[in-house]
């Protein structure tokens, strides 16, 4: 008994092109007379017309006879999903780096891609966008120099903030309280906090009446969150003992129901990074308790609703 090959024939080839058809990828690439361009089968970019179109049964018979490679699906490389995988992860790189982020522009270039392109792949990969990504990076910085550095405008300099002044309209957002109680690791503050499970690995998230002062994560594959909690008791052991909040904990299992799936192919670090950073920007007040507790009220009270937004705009850019 024979069985015939999957897209043998140019007809076949053909309506896996018009069907943008992934699982005729590296069976064939086609090329496209007007522009002397070669792509693969589910190329997104606009379809040619039939007459234009002759197939190749690889890329280097497509070079042989003169066609050029697509820069859009990128057809000599290991896939589109890899590729946008691998600009993700090399943009990520940059923006860890010490020192001011590089520009949009800048990533684009490094990866290849267009602004637009790369801005796209980043959000739908990691859930945020690659200014939130930096900002994470950047308060990551922070809140490791601040209990080393002889002073708080050390530690801020340290972090890659451009003056004291922007660090200060945002300290309390980045911290959950003053940077001098943060260096003197919570000296007095309340803190309460919540546990939860995302995916195979724990999340601890944990508040003062100023805002969120610590997002922790486990490793995958490690739900036991008590190594957490010594995390937060250690990085506070100035501060009463931290007390469990039902409420918060409600509040954070909600949010992980939502949370975006940053790309299993990215490195756990990146994923871990992205997943807190999101939390941070959206993670409201419980009414009556914790951060900002009058303005819970007033939104819901139905008030309050548009500074909400404005606010969730700042920690985004400064997470």
């Amino acid at each position: 008994m024979t069985h015939e090959e999957p897209f043998a024939d140019d007809e076949a080839r053909w309506a896996a092109v018009a069907g943008r058809d992934r699982r005729a990828d590296g069976a064939f690439c086609y090329g496209v007379l007007t522009t002397r361009t070669y792509s693969r089968p589910s190329c997104g970019a606009r379809a040619a017309h039939r007459a234009n179109t002759v197939f190749f049964p690889g890329p280097e018979a497509a070079r042989r006879a003169g066609f050029r490679p697509c820069r859009r699906c990128l057809p000599d490389g290991p896939g589109r999903a890899a590729a946008g995988t691998a600009a993700v992860v090399r943009s990520c790189r940059l923006l860890e780096a010490p020192g001011p982020p590089p520009a949009l522009a800048e990533l684009a270039a490094a990866s290849g891609f267009s602004r637009f392109h790369l801005h796209r792949v980043f959000t739908a990969t990691t859930g945020i966008t690659p200014g939130t990504y930096a900002a994470a990076c950047r308060a990551e910085r922070l809140r490791r120099a601040l209990p080393a550095a002889r002073t708080v405008t050390e530690a801020v300099y340290q972090a890659g903030f451009e003056s004291t002044a922007h660090f200060y309209a945002v300290a309390r957002d980045l911290l959950g309280m003053s940077p001098t109680v943060f260096r003197d690791r919570g000296r007095g503050v309340a803190i309460r906090y919540a546990l939860a499970v995302h995916g195979t690995g724990a999340v601890l998230a944990a508040t003062t009446p100023d805002g969120v002062c610590a997002v922790l994560g486990g490793p995958d594959g490690e739900p036991d969150a008590e190594p957490l909690v010594r995390r937060l008791r250690e990085r506070f052991d100035r501060a009463p003992a931290p007390v469990a909040d039902p409420a918060l904990g409600r509040q954070l299992t909600a949010l992980l129901r939502e949370a975006p799936e940053a790309g299993r192919d990215l490195p756990a670090d990146i994923r871990g990074r992205a997943l807190r950073a999101w939390l941070r920007t959206h993670m409201t007040p419980v009414p009556g308790r914790g951060p900002g507790a009058g303005r819970g009220r007033d939104r819901a009270r139905g008030r309050g609703e548009d500074a909400h937004r404005d606010r969730r705009r700042t920690r985004e850019a400064h997470v």
